[in-house]
């Protein structure tokens, strides 16, 4: 699709409170489905279904093969008299793609499914720690390019009084330069990693970013909590998670 392909489907679905990504920021994951060519692609946050069904024509257009969508609710954030990913359909009916969405289902079930994905793109709770949770049930199961795209890096600097969605912003600093792009688009508010890196590297990455503090309006708890043990457990080594448990006691709670 050319920029005016992309500008008119958004134009026609987007909405006002949508949180999506916009056309540009679009572009910018379009040159890196050309770029690498993934077979399979898996989403992180599925909302409204306007950036999963854009990543699906996409997808399609570029030798794709399959699009998982996975969202921690059944309904959209912004109406919840709509499901989650129900623009998805009307933007992207059917055809070269397998599509399949998952609702009630958080990163850390991804390991769990026995699914390998070329490429990923995180578009959800931006509180931190859950954008570096997210990148790290990710790991396990990244093939391919190994490449995640990320949103909303700005988005703390936009906010005021309580600042949380800092999530982003502080997995991007934990990236060395050679693995972290970001686009110009939208004044710098996408990029993307690549987590091609040793284990041992993705570990330090964790534990840094662990440490700092955390932005959540309201702690993690119960089954979520113990599904992202279970993942740093199974698939890291055991001081990550003795880093998360000490980050849990100190930093796990509203700010």
């Amino acid at each position: 699709m050319d920029f005016a392909e992309i500008e008119r489907i958004w134009k026609q679905h987007w909405q006002k409170g949508y949180g999506s990504v916009m056309p540009d920021e679009v572009e910018y994951i379009q040159d890196l489905i050309k770029q690498h060519r993934p077979k399979s692609f898996v989403e992180i946050g599925t909302a409204s279904g306007l950036s999963g069904g854009l990543i699906c024509l996409l997808m399609d257009e570029f030798g794709g093969e399959r699009f998982v969508t996975v969202d921690h609710d059944n309904t959209f954030f912004a109406d919840k008299t709509k499901e989650n990913g129900f623009l998805l359909p009307s933007i992207y009916p059917g055809g070269k793609v397998e599509v399949t969405r998952l609702t009630h289902t958080i990163a850390p079930d991804l390991p769990g499914l026995g699914q390998a994905f070329d490429m990923g793109f995180v578009d959800a709770n931006h509180w931190h720690p859950w954008p570096l949770i997210d990148t790290l049930c990710l790991y396990p199961v990244l093939g391919g390019s190994k490449v995640v795209v990320e949103h909303d890096l700005n988005l703390y600097s936009l906010q005021t009084g309580k600042i949380t969605g800092i999530g982003p912003k502080y997995l991007y600093d934990q990236f060395p330069h050679t693995h972290r792009d970001r686009s110009t688009a939208k004044n710098g508010n996408i990029f993307s990693l690549s987590l091609d890196l040793p284990i041992v590297r993705m570990e330090q990455i964790a534990k840094s970013g662990f440490t700092l503090p955390w932005s959540l309006l309201a702690p993690i708890a119960g089954p979520p909590l113990e599904a992202i043990r279970n993942v740093l457990r199974t698939h890291y080594d055991p001081s990550v998670v003795a880093v998360f448990n000490q980050c849990v006691d100190k930093f796990n709670r509203p700010i």
